[in-house]
């Protein structure tokens, strides 16, 4: 449940990912992969990893 592989750290880690990604989608003002954004000068242009650092590891 708690540990390096734990149930909790997968909960937070996917919790974190999901709450980044409508962050972006409000900041944008569109959704991920919607015509609208595209060439706009201020388009998603892929993604890349990011590392968060917290209790949990």
């Amino acid at each position: 449940m708690i540990g390096e592989n734990g149930l909790l750290k997968e909960l937070a880690k996917r919790l974190l990912e999901q709450a980044m990604q409508v962050e972006m989608t409000d900041h944008l003002g569109y959704a991920n992969n919607a015509p609208v954004g595209k060439n706009s000068g201020n388009s998603r242009n892929g993604n890349y990893r990011k590392k968060v650092k917290g209790d949990f590891g």
